[in-house]
């Protein structure tokens, strides 16, 4: 790497010197960005007067991990901002650390209090920590900037490569390949369902509360712990007791083809009607309506601990709608407290079959990742699902092993989550590249490690990703890696932004 020029430092300390002229007017602009991004439409209301009662009752809610990270990339400029205004006063490191924290944390409590009073927001108490978080990643990017560590690492390399021979910077190599194989770790167990909440009981044709009602007939449910295997499956597609042919042992089998509700593998509570009972007979099995419905007189413990443990599940039913269309989702089966608050739900959406899943990365209500199975309910006859979750990918069964979709929850993500999460990945991915190619001596070498490292870490990755789910293959998103390593590779090695510096300082310099 080629010293830099006087032109290039000069370009650096004036870029620093127009930050903490400009710091105040960025610091208002990065308070702007949050108020509009948390508040935006401002409808606000004062529902029973803004009471510190129904203050403490709103201030409870749970983010999912998507807005987690938002919220932690929303308050990184802030906390650049301030530190850059809060440097230029010449305090002690110590004290701009605890300002940059207090303040995060103020202009975060301050939102998440207006946020009470608008109908389209949620406040959570771990906003408060995850914006504060970001203010303090804000912080250390100030400085990390500011010093130049990148920089520094990368010329520290450059003037010692005469040390590194060829089994080094192959090591070197192979261990950022490992490190891309290590960042798959999270994606693949930000699906699990350690967030289960373990006291919700088991409903069939409706909420708990009555909101949700699905009119159809159920003659079973049945639940494991694993995900079965396509043998099993096949099994319960051809065998009428199927539940005494497979390997994996039920939690629960609740057979509904007859006046008893128990469960035959007694670990679960009865099921009992809610509403009056039905009296309507019929070979399908028993009648739910808005009328009455199915619940278990306990909530289902069990049940929603060994799925907590296993992030596995089969659940095995057998259905048929009474009606085409029917929204809400018009619940079928839900393990839920209300129509908010839900571990797992099985509906009927118009005629398509929907499914809500909680994980990290939803939050309570399962919304976040809601998917849809199109066209199942376009008559009234029987249908047996099942349906098996594992590693991020749901596979949905409908009357036999071949009728099968495959959904993976990562590939469900709004697109701009999508961005996030590939963006934790590949960028730091493209530093640890930058320092690879720099361990080279020959250009070859150096033109052969960059191809080779931006495109392999993407396949690999997908590769993972892909094959734990079971699903297909995503050209996309192994564009978007090699995009984002490459560019971050570029930039720290090739100092690609150099020109656009100099252009803005020239017209910053000229103004002044």
């Amino acid at each position: 790497m080629t010293a830099r020029s006087p032109d290039s430092n000069s370009t650096i300390l004036s870029l620093r010197q127009f930050l903490v002229r400009s710091a105040p007017y960025i610091v208002i602009a990065s308070i702007l960005l949050v108020v509009v991004a948390t508040l935006f439409p401002f409808n606000f209301s004062r529902d029973e007067g803004g009471s510190l009662r129904y203050f403490l009752s709103n201030f409870k809610h749970s983010s999912h991990l998507g807005d987690k990270i938002k919220n932690i990339f929303l308050f990184i400029p802030f906390g650049f901002s301030i530190t850059c205004f809060l440097q230029a006063r010449k305090l002690s490191l110590f004290l701009e650390l605890v300002l940059v924290t207090v303040l995060s944390f103020s202009l975060s409590f301050t939102v998440e209090t207006l946020q009470i009073f608008l109908p389209s927001r949620d406040t959570s108490p771990a906003d408060l920590l995850t914006n504060s978080l970001g203010g303090f990643i804000g912080f250390l990017c100030f400085y990390i900037w500011r010093f130049k560590i990148v920089s520094y690492i990368l010329r520290l390399v450059e003037e010692n490569k005469k040390r590194f021979n060829s089994s080094i910077v192959t090591v070197a190599f192979l261990g950022y390949l490992a490190t891309s194989i290590l960042f798959t770790v999270p994606l693949q167990y930000a699906n699990n369902l350690s967030t289960w909440n373990l006291n919700y009981p088991l409903m069939l044709g409706n909420e708990r509360t009555g909101e949700r009602p699905w009119e159809g007939f159920i003659s079973e449910v049945a639940f494991a712990d694993k995900a079965f295997s396509s043998a099993e499956i096949e099994r319960v597609f051809t065998s009428q007791n199927w539940w005494q042919n497979i390997d994996t042992p039920l939690l629960g089998n609740y057979q509904l083809d007859r006046q008893d509700y128990s469960d035959r593998t007694g670990n679960l509570p009865d099921l009992s009607w809610r509403g009056q009972p039905s009296k309507t007979t019929d070979d399908r099995g028993v009648f739910v309506s808005d009328r009455h419905w199915l619940q278990t007189n306990a909530p289902v413990n069990l049940l929603n601990q060994r799925l907590q443990e296993t992030s596995q599940f089969t659940i095995v039913t057998t259905v048929a709608t009474a009606k085409f269309q029917q929204k809400g989702p018009a619940r079928i089966v839900s393990i839920s407290d209300s129509n908010g608050r839900r571990n797992f739900t099985l509906g009927q959406q118009d005629n398509n079959l929907n499914l809500r899943l909680r994980t990290p990365i939803n939050g309570i209500n399962a919304q976040y990742l809601s998917t849809n199975v199109y066209n199942i309910f376009t008559d009234e006859r029987l249908h047996k699902l099942v349906i098996t979750y594992a590693n991020s990918g749901i596979h949905v069964y409908i009357d036999n092993l071949q009728n099968q979709y495959n959904i993976d929850l990562l590939e469900v993500l709004p697109k701009e989550d999508r961005i996030l999460y590939y963006g934790l990945i590949f960028i730091p991915l493209g530093a640890l590249l930058a320092v690879v190619i720099t361990l080279a001596r020959q250009r070859f070498i150096r033109h052969a490690l960059f191809y080779a490292g931006v495109l392999l870490p993407s396949l690999i990755v997908e590769i993972i990703l892909a094959t734990s789910s079971g699903r297909n293959f995503e050209i996309a998103n192994i564009l978007l890696g090699i995009l984002m390593t490459a560019f971050t590779t570029l930039v720290l090695k090739l100092q690609i932004p150099f020109w656009l510096r100099n252009k803005v300082l020239n017209y910053a310099n000229h103004k002044s």
